[in-house]
């Protein structure tokens, strides 16, 4: 049954109108049902040209606030390193035995860390990480030769992103527990992150920013709010 404050949030949203963050938070709030901890998800799209493929848009952020989910890490390490992996706050670290259990359509993790030297034992799973975006890079640092620091950026709230050239940048931004400013200071992060490219690219605008829920509508966010367009 819905309260009368969801009824009357429904009544008074429109999905075509733009909202201010913290009116967008509110509403996101009192239209999503869920009894669980729902995620705050953030789509942006972009309309943006590219100059060269290799520009294709490829970091990380560090939230302020992390995103409230806990991220599946795999390390691929060789057997002799397993030792110091192991004392990090890792879930998954070796090589062969997890190269091995991916080719069987295992996945059960979010990131993988590793060290340049053992990219190329990659390159026989590369057409089941790639399409997933769990290839590992340089630009999201989980190429590097400090795997403990990658892994504290990501345990503290680093997230890993990528945007192709459909423009389109869609990730998670924290849970329903966190407060608003929480929230707000989270996507803030991220918009100012993703505006640092505008210099690299021939153009670059953002169409649209909508928040959402794990299973609410979109809500617009109105662009002002965050910079000028």
């Amino acid at each position: 049954m819905l309260t009368k404050n969801k009824k009357l949030s429904l009544k008074n949203f429109n999905s075509k109108d733009e909202y201010s963050i913290d009116k967008a938070i509110d509403i996101i709030r009192n239209i999503t049902y869920t009894k669980f901890d729902s995620s705050f998800d953030l789509s942006i799209s972009l309309d943006i040209t590219f100059r060269k493929s290799e520009h294709l848009i490829e970091d990380f952020v560090l939230l302020p606030y992390g995103t409230g989910k806990h991220t599946k890490i795999l390390v691929f390490c060789e057997p002799e390193k397993e030792v110091k992996i192991k004392d990090l706050n890792v879930d998954y670290f070796g090589l062969e035995n997890y190269i091995k259990k991916i080719k069987n359509g295992w996945l059960d993790f979010d990131v993988i860390i590793t060290t340049p030297e053992l990219m190329s034992k990659l390159v026989e799973i590369g057409k089941i990480l790639g399409p997933k975006k769990l290839m590992p890079s340089f630009k999201s640092n989980t190429i590097t030769l400090d795997i403990a620091k990658s892994v504290k950026d990501i345990r503290i709230g680093r997230v890993n992103f990528k945007i192709d050239k459909t423009g389109i940048l869609n990730t998670s931004i924290g849970r329903f527990s966190f407060s608003n400013k929480q929230i707000k200071d989270n996507l803030s992060s991220l918009v100012n992150k993703i505006i640092t490219f505008k210099t690299s690219l021939k153009s670059f605008r953002i169409k649209n920013i909508v928040l959402s829920s794990t299973m609410s509508q979109g809500v617009h966010i109105d662009k002002k709010c965050l910079f000028n367009n």
